[in-house]
């Protein structure tokens, strides 16, 4: 994942070089730059084994 943001960092970063990333049930995502289409998919957003969800 932190590769992929690395790699994509340009994209997706705003004027200031602020990434967002929005955290959701099934992951992380980025906003997609072009307008009109969705977020993009990072990578897996997972607790460690032995985790209690709150």
């Amino acid at each position: 994942m932190v590769e992929t943001i690395l790699q994509y960092f340009e994209t997706y970063a705003d004027e200031e070089g602020v990434l967002t990333v929005e955290v959701r049930e099934h992951g992380l995502w980025v906003p997609n730059p072009v307008r009109g289409l969705p977020p993009q998919f990072i990578g897996l957003a997972r607790l460690p084994a032995g985790v209690a969800k709150q």
